[in-house]
């Protein structure tokens, strides 16, 4: 079998078409005639003319089980509860949480502003000595300036 044989079929099927096309409709035009008045013409033309509704077979027991699929899954639990709890949902509880549990702290006292910033620089310090342990020094370099300027 040559190698561009699956490639020429449907050229080939194409102009066949088209020659038995002008074939029967120029030189066999009045067998055709007689063969769709008959009976048997008819009765194909019925059949072939009908409509089957494979379409709707098609979309109500494999389109629409597939979409009612992907809606429940991925639109239903993943994006609406999984994803917006971790996202948005979860984000803004946690801030809530830690800003309640933050307001309890202060006491409006200096000694409690003061030993906050404490434990800031402290922090800031951590960062700075044990930088090549957790991030890259140019990160490190970037956060600096952003956080000081």
């Amino acid at each position: 079998m040559p190698r561009n044989f699956f490639k020429l079929l449907p050229v080939t099927f194409s102009l066949l078409g088209a020659i038995f096309a002008l074939y029967f409709y120029t030189l066999l035009s009045k067998d055709l005639f007689s063969l769709k008045t008959s009976s048997i013409g008819r009765n194909v033309y019925n059949f072939l003319n009908k409509k089957w509704f494979f379409d709707k077979i098609n979309n109500e027991l494999v389109n629409q089980v597939a979409l009612t699929f992907g809606f429940y899954i991925s639109y239903k639990i993943l994006d609406r509860g999984f994803i917006e709890m971790l996202g948005p949902f979860g984000l803004t509880k946690l801030i809530l949480f830690g800003s309640k549990k933050i307001s309890k702290m202060q006491t409006g006292n200096f000694y409690g502003y003061a030993f906050f910033m404490l434990l800031g620089l402290g922090f800031l310090f951590f960062i700075i000595n044990f930088s090549f342990l957790l991030i890259e020094t140019s990160l490190l370099l970037i956060f600096l300036i952003i956080f000081f300027f």
